[in-house]
């Protein structure tokens, strides 16, 4: 087949990869469906070559500039939006001199065809898959729209459905900025916190309200700080200047290479030493000399990391026995503050009460009844 030959929409879709069932609407389809849906197209989209984008294949077809720009740095081809120049029916031989220059102008024109058949095509191709996803009601009201526009372009399409679907409200969208700085380890992989701001990012471009770049490297550098295991990068990042750089594309690659360094030199996560559940992943092939090296620097490794936990264990210890006997301490020389005080004078009101029931009226406990003492003079 001449590589002139325009690609059929059966072809392009045999192309594409296989959709994940989760995927598959069942109910009334919501923005967040949407979006996954819409990463999943654009990975269909990639799958057919042209020679408008060399690198991203026709995922213009699929995202608009807002999406685009997360996967490159590739301006977004909009002289070819929603088609790329319509051919002639026939190729312009006006001008040709002799049969070279002839032949070069229909070879010129065979390619000019499949590309606008291409991106033709794969709209249709891209369509059909995302139809395929969602419930009967959804299909059916859409199919109806399609009859009086066979040609319809992707992008126009999943529009209609975020017009009819995908509305939101206040909360949803305040809850889709918050996602964005969701917590994040450094062992879920640097792409996983790209992705989390890609997904939010195309959750506002596609309910319409779409973020500010600033608005997204905010977030990601959030992340970073609360993570609190890059202090030294962060503050190269905060001081770079716009001539070197501090762009959220300009942040992807610093983080990248910043996060990749300094986690090398690092000590080694526990997750990734040979022992637990990582010793079965010990080739097949290694003699058993080699495993039982394995074994012996996990055993290693782990009486190292158990040493350490008992001295600080041991420390720990010795703090909270000094801290024992400066209490007791404490508490001694409280007591004998209060032996030593003074009694108070007059006696709180019920020891008055106690002191006269018991020793003046010879009440239980007093020594004798109280007894006449005379006022006057003694006798002569």
């Amino acid at each position: 087949m001449s590589t002139a030959t325009p690609t059929s929409v059966t072809d392009m879709k045999a192309a594409f990869p296989t959709p994940p069932e989760h995927l598959r609407v069942i109910g009334t389809p919501t923005l967040t469906d949407f979006v996954q849906i819409l990463i999943f197209i654009a990975r269909c989209a990639q799958t057919h070559k042209s020679t408008i984008s060399p690198n991203m294949n026709l995922l213009y077809v699929a995202v608009p500039p807002g999406v685009y720009a997360h996967y490159t740095r590739e301006a977004y081809p909009y002289g070819m939006y929603p088609y790329p120049p319509s051919p002639l029916d026939v190729p312009n031989f006006a001008g040709a001199n002799g049969g070279t220059a002839r032949k070069n102008i229909k070879i010129q024109h065979a390619l000019e065809v499949k590309r606008y058949t291409d991106v033709q095509n794969m709209n249709t191709a891209l369509i059909d898959t995302f139809l395929e996803l969602m419930p009967p009601s959804a299909k059916i009201a859409y199919n109806d729209i399609r009859i009086s526009n066979p040609n319809a372009v992707f992008r126009e399409m999943f529009e209609w459905f975020l017009n009819k679907y995908g509305e939101t409200q206040a909360i949803d969208r305040k809850k889709n900025i918050d996602s964005m700085t969701a917590p994040w380890s450094p062992n879920d992989g640097f792409d996983s916190l790209i992705h989390q701001l890609f997904l939010a990012n195309t959750y506002a471009i596609c309910a319409n309200h779409p973020l500010q770049e600033h608005q997204i490297l905010d977030a990601a550098v959030i992340v970073l700080q609360n993570c609190g295991l890059y202090p030294e990068e962060m503050k190269a990042w905060k001081k770079r200047t716009p001539a070197e750089g501090n762009d959220y594309a300009a942040f992807k690659i610093f983080w990248e290479q910043a996060i990749r360094i300094a986690d090398t030199a690092m000590a080694t996560p526990a997750a990734q030493y040979q022992y637990g559940m990582n010793i079965n992943e010990v080739s097949d092939e290694n003699s058993t000399t080699s495993r039982t090296s394995a074994l012996e620097n996990s055993i290693s490794t782990f009486g190292s990391a158990y040493a350490a936990t008992e001295e600080r264990v041991r420390n720990q210890t010795d703090t909270i026995n000094n801290l024992q006997g400066q209490l007791t301490t404490l508490q001694q020389q409280l007591n004998h503050s209060i032996m030593a005080r003074p009694p108070m004078y007059p006696p709180p009101y019920n020891q008055r009460n106690n002191y006269y029931n018991n020793n003046q009226r010879g009440g239980r406990g007093g020594n004798q009844r109280r007894q006449h003492v005379p006022t006057g003079p003694p006798a002569t």
